[in-house]
């Protein structure tokens, strides 16, 4: 009854499998509305592996056959359209699924004697323990393949290795408790192996779900840092906007005494000592004026508070913002934000007699939008700090490009960064939108 029982666990995990990494690997979720119309595939799949069992059918006839044609099904309905990434989700399920058997039959019939029997099928502990081992070294394979394939933050990239590490030290340990039953021909080491077996699992499991509790827990707490980043930027809006209206306000003021002056002289016939009052006022009305005008307010605001009012830094805004009206104003003013606080950060730091600049650009290729923001260096940045990781100390420094790549990453983008002719440069490249790509 028990070996029954565990055949048909193991049978059940490989639908588990299919439902599990085909829609990981496609990015999406199989409980979807639209993916959950499908689920009738795998159970089909189910089926067919069942009725196999049941009738003993070999496995490289018709139950393969119908592996293929349903995972190409199942991985065909559910990816939206691409088409590419769906036949190498479904190949590399099915290549693992014959293969990895293969390859561990060949494995432990070399490292441990006499289990020939137990994994074809023989009822016994040990045949329970290949089952176990089977669909944990599946499973470390699919992990692989996800952290490989899959797009995922550094945060599940660590804690996947670290998974990966420890289902492989425990796949190690399960064949040596298989090596175990094998060669027990009186049977009196059932029960402490199965305890063991049983502990090992569980520990595994354990630690799986451990571990995703620590990602949800890091990903909550940078959700965290992130609403707080937001709150400050808005406070730091609300000041800077008062400041810039504060700016204006003495520039009118300002201009309407120099007029009063003007018109004193002119009317005295005094022409060239208005030119040179002119000459002489107007570097001061620049400085006070320097205000950048675009068809974005959320943009003017950032670029024009951000802009150092003594004119050290040249300041260069080009191409069309329009098309990132889709974005969330707060997505936008923190993703905008972030790259020009990096950038005046940058070269206030210059200490040689360089022109310090900054350039914002706006463009769009093909399928792609992007934002271009490049910002003069003294010397390579990337060379020494690939990561970018902040020299500051304190839980707060540091999280502007996480903030970037966390942007980007929520709009399906991408973040690069580069070096040339002494500008440091990042790019944050998004898709268009299905309606931008109609109208465009």
């Amino acid at each position: 009854m028990i070996y029954s029982f565990a055949e048909t666990i193991a049978t059940i995990m490989d639908i588990v499998f299919l439902i599990w990494f085909i829609p990981s690997f496609l990015n999406t979720k199989f409980y979807h509305r639209y993916n959950a119309r499908f689920l009738f595939l795998p159970i089909l799949f189910l089926i067919l592996q069942l009725t196999a069992d049941f009738l003993r059918i070999p496995f490289d006839t018709i139950i393969a056959i119908g592996i293929i044609l349903l995972t190409v099904c199942y991985a065909f309905a559910i990816c939206q359209r691409h088409w590419a990434k769906a036949i190498l989700a479904a190949s590399l399920f099915v290549i693992v699924i014959m293969l990895s058997n293969s390859m561990l039959y060949v494995a432990l019939s070399s490292l441990i004697s006499n289990a020939e029997n137990a994994m074809q099928g023989s009822p016994s502990p040990a045949r329970i323990i290949y089952l176990i081992i089977a669909r944990s070294t599946q499973f470390v394979i699919y992990k692989t393949l996800l952290l490989f394939f899959h797009e995922n933050d550094n945060l599940d990239k660590k804690n996947g290795i670290v998974l990966l590490f420890f289902s492989a030290f425990t796949i190690c340990g399960l064949c040596a408790l298989m090596a175990m039953a094998v060669n027990d021909n009186e049977q009196t080491m059932n029960l402490p192996v199965f305890i063991m077996v049983f502990v090992l699992v569980l520990s595994n499991i354990g630690v799986y779900f451990f571990i995703r509790q620590i990602i949800k827990m890091q990903k909550k707490e940078f959700e965290y840092k992130l609403i707080e980043e937001r709150l400050r930027f808005e406070h730091l809006r609300n000041d800077d906007a008062n400041a810039v209206w504060d700016n204006i306000r003495k520039v009118r003021h300002d201009l309407k005494n120099h007029f009063t002056v003007l018109k004193s002289k002119l009317s005295e016939g005094l022409v060239e000592d208005c030119i040179l009052y002119i000459d002489r006022i107007y570097p001061h009305i620049e400085s006070m004026g320097n205000l950048v005008h675009t068809d974005n307010p959320t943009l003017d605001y950032l670029i024009n508070t951000k802009i150092p009012n003594d004119g050290s830094v040249k300041v260069i805004v080009s191409g069309y913002a329009d098309v990132f009206n889709d974005i969330d104003e707060g997505d936008f003013a923190s993703l905008i934000g972030n790259m020009l606080d990096n950038a005046f950060e940058a070269v206030s730091q210059i200490k040689t007699p360089i022109e310090k600049q900054v350039e914002l650009h706006f463009l769009h290729k093909n399928q792609n939008r992007m934002i271009i923001c490049r910002n003069t260096i003294e010397k390579s940045v990337l060379a020494d700090n690939e990561k970018l990781d902040s020299t500051k100390n304190g839980p707060n420094h540091g999280l502007g490009h996480i903030i970037i790549d966390t942007i980007a990453t929520k709009y399906n983008g991408f973040v690069t960064y580069t070096e040339k002719d002494n500008l440091f440069c990042v790019q944050v490249t998004l898709p268009m939108t299905e309606y931008q790509q109609s109208h465009g």
